[in-house]
């Protein structure tokens, strides 16, 4: 937990500092490195120092690679990117489970797990920057040749080509700025399809006037707490903390609640990987159709009802007790997989990493105290499942104060997040002084007709 405390917080800060795709190739090989060593570990504090590295990677590599991806993908596509960042975590779970179980050797199995990631760090190397990044860090001139090296790939050399920072930033046409195309796969659609399809896009003067007012958010580079004094990013990441606090605290729960279901350890494990694949699925369709909001809050109420129901079940009924505890595992993983992408979307371009770590480093202390609460097993035995399960039904609606995010994109500025807050407040204020029209009483005139 330490590891993974510590990675968020220096790798959350370097990669707004050095760019995503350079941190992920770093995390990548420190994975492979670390985990490696710890296969041939001589003494047990050799064992956990490289432990200790390997937990700070993986916290690099899930928010860097959550990032990188989001910056990448358009609107449409970033409720199949929560789908994918909840599977393939699944698959691994049944993978891990299945080679446990057949090489016994815990040095064997470490070093089966930690070798792959090297071929991982030799692809990662071929990853493109994020051009938002690069726009919102003042580079606009390596924006635009990491938007020429898109178009190459998707076979529109001629278009990419014509891409240039008079032609983009100007027009000599008419007196309306044309767009700076900041991705390749069409956020807005305000971008003419024959440049490389639709495409994420920012006027010349928006650019240039949030670039001028977020100088300190994105030049100066501020701390973590620096971050908080800003109003707008302190009652996000405020209302984001319980919402992140109660997920891993319920999380890590009832996983390490595993032993007093009275079941194979082995078995649970993929009993377990195989029960998120349909919850991951159905938290795909509703968050398509309802939103990111109504499905984080649908699956926090959920998963905590099914948890507190396995609490009170009988002992002597297994398979009940399996099932509720199976279906809160799965409803409580879909919420975690689901704000993971929430927070992505929800935090600025030029301080999104960081925002990110932020929430990772405070959500992992929900993950440390989780176990603590296992002792008031002797006080009354269901009392920790109970209280895993109350826990996220009573964060829930916190959600409510939270913006959509499903159809809009990303933003970029600290800026933007406060037009949209006020955009917001606005618009409740409009429909509270809104008058309903009553419907008119019928006279005796309108009857004779």
């Amino acid at each position: 937990m330490a590891g993974l405390v510590i990675g968020s917080l220096v790798f959350g800060t370097l990669a707004d500092r050095l760019g995503r795709q350079k941190l992920l190739s770093w995390t990548y090989l420190q994975l492979a490195v670390a985990g490696s060593c710890a296969a041939f570990a001589p003494n047990f504090p050799t064992y956990c120092a490289c432990r200790f590295l390997c937990a700070m990677a993986v916290n690099g590599i899930n928010c860097n690679s959550l990032t990188l991806s989001l910056e990448w993908l358009p609107i449409h596509a970033r409720p199949g990117l929560g789908l994918l960042f909840g599977l393939f975590p699944s698959l691994g779970q049944l993978i891990l489970a299945g080679g446990a179980y057949a090489i016994p050797q815990w040095r064997h199995l470490q070093l089966m797990v930690s070798l792959p990631f090297f071929g991982f760090f030799i692809c990662s190397r071929f990853f493109i920057e994020s051009a938002l990044w690069f726009s919102t860090s003042g580079r606009l001139d390596l924006a635009l040749k990491t938007l020429q090296k898109v178009a190459q790939i998707n076979g529109k050399q001629e278009e990419g080509a014509k891409l240039s920072m008079e032609a983009f930033l100007t027009s000599p046409t008419s007196h309306k700025p044309e767009y700076l195309v900041l991705s390749r796969a069409g956020i807005d659609g305000r971008v003419p399809r024959e440049i490389l399809g639709p495409g994420l896009c920012l006027p010349r003067q928006v650019l240039q006037a949030t670039l001028q007012k977020d100088l300190p958010m994105s030049q100066g580079h501020p701390s973590m707490l620096q971050l908080l004094c800003c109003p707008v990013i302190r009652r996000l990441s405020l209302c984001l903390l319980p919402l992140c606090f109660t997920i891993f605290f319920s999380f890590y729960g009832i996983i390490m609640s595993l032993q007093t279901l009275g079941m194979d350890i082995y078995l649970i494990q993929i009993l377990f990987g195989i029960v998120d694949l349909p919850f991951y699925f159905l938290s795909f369709r509703t968050t398509k159709s309802l939103g990111r909001r109504r499905n984080q809050m649908g699956t926090m109420v959920v998963s905590g009802l099914c948890i507190m129901a396995c609490a009170l079940v009988p002992l002597d009924r297994l398979f009940l007790r399996i099932t509720m505890a199976v279906l809160g595992k799965g409803c409580i993983s879909a919420s975690f997989n689901s704000l993971y992408v929430y927070i992505g979307e929800l935090y600025p371009t030029v301080v999104r990493q960081r925002g990110l770590s932020l929430m990772m480093i405070l959500a992992n202390v929900g993950s440390t105290v989780s176990p603590l609460l296992a002792m008031t097993a002797e006080i009354y035995p269901p009392l920790p499942l109970l209280i895993y399960g109350a826990v996220p039904m009573a964060a829930s609606s916190i959600t409510v104060l939270l913006p959509e995010t499903l159809g809009q994109p990303l933003p970029n500025t600290v800026q933007e997040i406060e037009n949209r807050w006020k955009k917001k407040s606005r618009q409740k204020k409009e429909e509270q002084q809104m008058v309903p029209l009553r419907p008119r009483q019928k006279t005796e005139v309108d009857s004779e007709y």
